[in-house]
């Protein structure tokens, strides 16, 4: 099969100030060099001509010289064949004056065209501003259409970005908190009820491994950074906006601001924000793990065909390199297309997509809110589908603007937000995750390569067509990106966030205590894929009651958020205080945006390591390509 190579149009402007070298020519996978301008050797603003100003040192007019005769207008005439009658009259327009007079309008041209681009988006965002500067923020990183394949002579990063970043300094607390730049003027408390539209955010301080142990191989799984809405989703937000706009009065202010409202959200691609967040990642990655890397170790890097994903995968390379200071370049190694099974786009025809139950649970929520926006709205016919379309225009404003909340997000409740939430959770549960009897073993393929990169051994999986090239081995850092929707099954074939009761359409947890009803989360089967992993004495028992486990709660916010990442690492230990006696040898642990998971399937301690045997044995599942599941995908 033909690995796709990212072309031209991938590629992230260029960086005047620092461009990166080239990576090393002994590349797994080089690709393509940009294409090189024979008529200017930089993309960056040529510098203003100088224009030379020739100012008299006297405003008064100049004597004529003893004996000659004034010309009719009072200055003196040059007498004759003297040096000022034969000198060449001054030509009042110059070439130079012509070139000045040109490069400022043009230049004018262009502040006044993107005027309103750079009001938006703050004038920090200008690139002439930024370059050189070494306080420039590390959050404008514009990728927009065809941008960024990596770092190295492949990729480049937009003018702005000042690549000689305090590493010690602003990373330090950026990997603390996992927030960094990249903040929205949005609370915290709303922007984890937007489901799997929440911008990324760390679930926990990241804890190193402990006293005797040394991280020696790491696996990042990481989705793309905040985009705007793809192109079905647009249209079908730009029509709710507009039947709700078409009201001839609005009984609630808070409406008002449809009257002139027009949607201008772009498609699909990243947003600036989202470009942001996976350029602060690679930099984050850097400083936890500079220990695995140099100049002959550089990551490895892939990326499924979605020109967002391309993008983030850029972006994060960039950032990395730049938390280098350019010592260490990663760059995109390979694209995998999406036409095609592999590990980072799975394809399941005979998959359910979870619609009847998010269907179920927006016929129990939706109709409260038909109601009062019926009321605010007179004469505006809406459905439950229009609804939720109406509350998805807050998180997309945001991520799309970098704005504070929105208009749209003031629509709303906090009860309303939380409904809105519940829906991303189901979705996520029925359409890719333990609710959907095919949803696991769509991320069999990502487990088994994750086996062999740990093991060093080849790959042994028969539910994707990759070739070979796609997995080299002996690497110490793979940072794979792909969509949301492929993590969760992997969520899911580890084992990982396996709730002890299903999820109910019908009512999300609290939702009739809020309404004085009682009990709201209805009981459901152990999921089998996670039974077949699971050691005898783990975890709960089918239809056991009580409540879930820390960290085994099912929130899409809090899983697969933009730019969220699943870490696995393999360690070796000296020694080992994590339940028992210490024992050397090789761990693993994992951590899903940087949460430490329990790992209660491979008999992990408290720190949430297992041993790397106990780990690789736990994944029958996937080593047994998914017990005829991935068949029944197609048959």
């Amino acid at each position: 099969m033909r690995i796709a190579q990212p072309s031209d149009k991938y590629l992230l402007p260029h960086i005047a100030c620092n461009p990166p070298s080239p990576p090393p020519a002994s590349a797994t996978h080089r690709i393509p060099m940009p294409r090189a301008s024979s008529k200017a050797k930089s993309k960056s603003l040529p510098p203003l001509p100088i224009v030379a100003a020739h100012i008299g040192s006297s405003s008064a007019a100049p004597q004529a010289p003893h004996g000659s005769s004034p010309s009719p207008d009072g200055n003196p005439a040059d007498a004759p064949g003297s040096a000022a009658s034969t000198r060449r009259p001054r030509a009042c327009v110059t070439n130079g004056c012509i070139r000045t007079t040109v490069t400022l309008l043009v230049f004018g041209a262009y502040l006044v065209w993107t005027w309103p681009w750079h009001r938006a988006h703050g004038f920090e965002d200008i690139p002439w501003l930024l370059c050189g500067r070494g306080d420039a923020p590390h959050s404008h990183i514009w990728t927009g259409t065809g941008a960024g394949t990596g770092a190295g002579a492949g990729a480049q990063v937009a003018a702005g970005v000042d690549m000689d970043v305090d590493v010690e300094g602003e990373m330090g607390e950026m990997g603390e908190m996992g927030f960094g730049g990249t903040e929205l003027g949005v609370p915290a408390s709303l922007q984890a009820k937007w489901g799997q539209y929440a911008p990324y955010r760390a679930q926990g301080a990241y804890v190193g491994p402990p006293e005797g142990c040394r991280v020696t191989q790491v696996n990042i799984l990481q989705r793309h950074g905040a985009r705007y809405p793809n192109l079905k989703e647009g249209e079908q937000y730009a029509r709710a906006v507009r039947r709700l706009g078409s009201a001839k009065e609005y009984k609630d202010k808070r409406l008002r601001f449809l009257r002139d409202y027009e949607y201008d959200l772009d498609a699909d691609n990243l947003t600036p924000f989202g470009a942001a967040q996976t350029f602060e990642s690679g930099q984050l990655a850097f400083t936890r793990y500079r220990h695995l890397v140099d100049d002959g170790n550089v990551p490895f890097v892939r990326a499924s065909g979605a020109q967002r994903v391309v993008d983030s995968a850029g972006n994060w390379s960039v950032g990395f390199a730049a938390a280098s200071r350019q010592r260490v370049q990663p760059y995109l190694n390979v694209v995998l297309p999406e036409d095609a099974n592999s590990t980072l786009k799975q394809d399941c025809p005979r998959a359910a997509d979870g619609s009847a139950q998010m269907d179920t649970w927006l016929a129990v929520f939706a109709p409260r809110l038909l109601k009062r926006l019926a009321a605010a709205a007179p004469g505006v016919e809406l459905n439950a589908r229009m609804v939720f379309d109406v509350m998805a225009m807050c998180p997309f404003e945001a991520v799309a603007k970098k704005r504070a909340a929105g208009p749209f997000c003031a629509l709303f409740s906090e009860e309303e937000w939380r409904d809105f939430e519940y829906h991303g959770d189901v979705e996520k549960y029925y359409k890719d995750g333990y609710g959907n009897a095919l949803g696991a073993v769509q991320g069999v393929g990502y487990v088994n390569e994750l086996l062999a990169r740990l093991t060093d051994t080849p790959v042994r999986d028969n539910t994707t067509h990759d070739p070979k090239r796609a997995f080299p081995l002996g690497r110490a850092l793979y940072a794979d990106f792909t969509h949301e929707n492929v993590m969760v099954p992997v969520f899911a074939a580890l084992g990982l966030f396996n709730v002890s009761r299903a999820l109910d359409p019908r009512v999300r947890p609290g939702y009739l205590e809020h309404l004085g009803e009682g009990a709201g989360l209805g009981a459901g089967p152990r999921h089998p894929r996670f039974a077949a992993n699971e050691k005898e004495g783990d975890g709960a028992k089918e239809g056991e009651e009580g409540e879930e486990e820390e960290g085994q709660r099912w929130i899409a916010s809090q899983m697969v958020p933009f730019s969220a990442r699943m870490v696995t690492e393999r360690l070796a230990c000296a020694r080992v205080w994590d339940g028992g006696d210490p024992e050397a040898g090789e761990y693993v642990r994992i951590l899903v945006n940087d949460a430490v998971q329990p790992l209660a399937f491979c008999g992990a301690g408290e720190r949430g390591m297992c041993r790397l045997e106990d780990f690789v044995e736990s994944q029958g599942y996937a080593r047994r390509s998914g017990d005829g599941d991935f068949e029944r995908c197609y048959n």
